[in-house]
């Protein structure tokens, strides 16, 4: 079974911001637009405004159209500073994607896409897809309109990451961006629910046939697909964009464990703002115990994000002296089972007549 590995730190320099109720994590847009502020991150919470500081026409504008259409109420966006107007460098992005840093070390960027950036130009993703696996969250990408099968399998091959995945689809004159559309899609879904098999607000037309979907799938390509006859276009699956078996095979797991970290995190420190002294000893540790435990229980009845856990807490006399020095509490040990969402169904039919 894969396993996430992440830690939560708790200090002053790392507080829990303001819950949003429209949506699960925020995500962050990266991409070539007009404005005047470069390499400068900025939360927006208005459409408008957005594409009055970023034109509505840019890589940014589009992109940003496509996530708020799909029912968030906050982006974060930057805007690359590049030489060339319309072409940055792959250093030039992994230069716009630090400056998001302070707003992942808090837990509030929970994912980030590149603004008319395509799986054709593989050096400028794999810099997204190393931010990604650097800071744990996740991130979307797609192919320029029109690109074959052939070449969108091609292309995922030059990209192993379980934090990442690809959205592909058939229509030649689509003009939105698919993957700001699918994060911001994702953002607005409960951790504990699926991605696959759930409606996106794309203006897509034209759809894969079923041989090409399973090429696609057997690459770790999800696809837009007609599922069913209400006018919608839904995701086939959450697949990520990795091959190897010990890593996460579905986004649905990472999900989850970036909202078990914000809600620890969160009321870790919310706990400690609240709690006027709290003894460092064996005694101040089981307070500190009580509270992890009251989060995961509380995560437990939460859609079932969780299934069960265990806590191994360290004593005083265990921890380093450099450690004690500082009052600093290490050695804590959380191991949480979360359970994964059915994927397909094979069911044997056996008739007989008579």
């Amino acid at each position: 079974m894969p396993s996430v590995a992440n830690a939560i730190v708790i200090r002053a320099s790392v507080v829990p911001l303001a819950a949003r109720s429209s949506q699960y994590g925020v995500a962050a847009v990266v991409g070539l637009s007009d404005a005047d502020a470069k390499n400068t991150p900025r939360e927006y919470t208005q459409l408008s405004t957005l594409l009055t500081d970023h034109g509505a026409d840019t890589p940014v504008g589009t992109a940003a159209k496509a996530a708020f259409e799909n029912g968030i109420g906050s982006l974060y966006v930057v805007s690359i500073s590049a030489v060339a107007a319309d072409q940055p460098t792959a250093d030039e992005v992994a230069a716009a994607l630090a400056t998001l840093l302070p707003h992942v070390t808090t837990h509030d960027v929970a994912g980030v896409c590149l603004a008319g950036i395509y799986s054709d130009q593989p050096a400028l993703l794999k810099k997204l897809a190393a931010f990604a696996e650097a800071n744990k969250i996740i991130f979307t990408t797609t192919h320029p309109a029109g690109a074959e099968v052939a070449d969108i399998v091609s292309a995922v091959k030059q990209i192993d990451s379980e934090y990442g995945m690809f959205v592909a689809h058939a229509d030649p004159e689509f003009t939105g961006d698919l993957a700001a559309a699918t994060l911001g899609h994702i953002m607005t879904l409960h951790p504990a629910y699926r991605i696959g098999w759930t409606a996106v607000d794309v203006a897509v037309t034209k759809y894969f046939p079923a041989a090409d979907v399973e090429t696609l799938e057997t690459a770790r390509v999800n696809a837009v697909l007609l599922l069913k006859n209400d006018g919608r276009n839904y995701l086939s699956n959450q697949l990520t964009l990795t091959q190897q078996s010990e890593k996460s095979q579905y986004l649905d797991i990472l999900r989850k464990t970036q909202w078990i970290v914000s809600n620890l995190q969160d009321d870790l420190t919310t706990y400690m703002l609240n709690t006027p002294y709290i003894r460092y000893d064996d005694v101040g540790f089981a307070y500190i115990e009580g509270r992890i435990m009251a989060t995961l229980e509380r995560l437990k009845g939460d859609n079932q994000v969780l299934s069960s856990y265990e806590i191994a807490m360290p004593r005083l006399a265990d921890i380093p002296a450099a450690s004690q020095r500082e009052r600093i509490l290490t050695g804590i040990q959380i191991l949480v089972k979360a359970p994964g969402d059915i994927q397909g169904m094979v069911i044997p039919l056996i008739v007989e007549a008579f």
